[in-house]
């Protein structure tokens, strides 16, 4: 009978779809005031401080990618990247049995990436990687078992918070490699990715509230998306 009541609680506080995409926007709302705050601040910072020469962290790599090859720019940051980037970072936070799966999916993808060869087309790439982490999620579904996953995800739902600040913060450093080739954390370069780790709080945030990693995607998404455009209506509009 109190397992009935808790099913009935828990179907009354479960969020319509159209419920969710209000609340995906209006995260999207949050993240647009942190940028506004961000980018307030650090003009500040640069006129105060102009000896951390903040202007001078720039992103060349993902510039010269949206001047050089726009599709490869959307493809890359729009789709592929919400897909493994919330793959590796937001899925074991409160993970239902089949985020395990995906997680361990991801990471496999990343490090197998490693040994892709250099001159290999990167839209081949980028098919053989979708069609690689199908398969091998699909494998991982398989062989992993059910009740040990399950016992995994209770114990990582206990320590939801932590994991996700950690897993933020995680994902602010790895975006480190934007602005260098090698690891490095300097004042600067630490100024220049709170962006990145403001925005996995907020990716966290979601996934939480919507009971769901693909609201996380969704979101990742918006964002990256929202940057091409500017990005890309940017560059285009300046004299060749």
């Amino acid at each position: 009978m109190n397992n009935f009541k808790n099913e009935l609680y828990s179907l009354k506080k479960a969020l319509t779809a159209h419920q969710k995409t209000q609340n995906l926007f209006k995260n999207y709302g949050i993240a647009v005031l942190c940028f506004i705050a961000y980018f307030t601040l650090v003009g500040i910072l640069t006129v105060v401080f102009p000896e951390l020469q903040l202007d001078a962290i720039k992103d060349t790599r993902l510039d010269a990618m949206i001047k050089e090859n726009p599709l490869k720019f959307f493809i890359l940051a729009v789709i592929l990247a919400p897909l493994l980037e919330e793959g590796v970072y937001r899925t074991l936070i409160a993970p239902k049995p089949w985020e395990i799966a995906f997680f361990l999916a991801c990471l496999t993808l990343l490090f197998a990436g490693r040994f892709f060869p250099e001159d290999v087309l990167w839209w081949l790439k980028c098919i053989i990687s979708v069609l690689s982490l199908v398969i091998i999620y699909k494998l991982f579904r398989e062989l992993l078992p059910v009740q040990l996953t399950q016992q995994v995800c209770n114990i990582l739902t206990r320590f939801k918070i932590p994991i996700v600040i950690i897993s933020s913060i995680i994902f602010g450093f790895a975006h480190v490699y934007n602005y260098v080739d090698s690891f490095i954390i300097t004042l600067p370069l630490f100024i220049a990715i709170v962006p990145r780790i403001i925005l996995g709080l907020l990716f966290a945030k979601v996934k939480i509230e919507n009971n769901g990693l693909p609201w996380a995607m969704y979101l990742h998404a918006i964002n990256n998306g929202v940057i091409f455009i500017i990005a890309y209506l940017n560059y285009s509009n300046q004299p060749l």
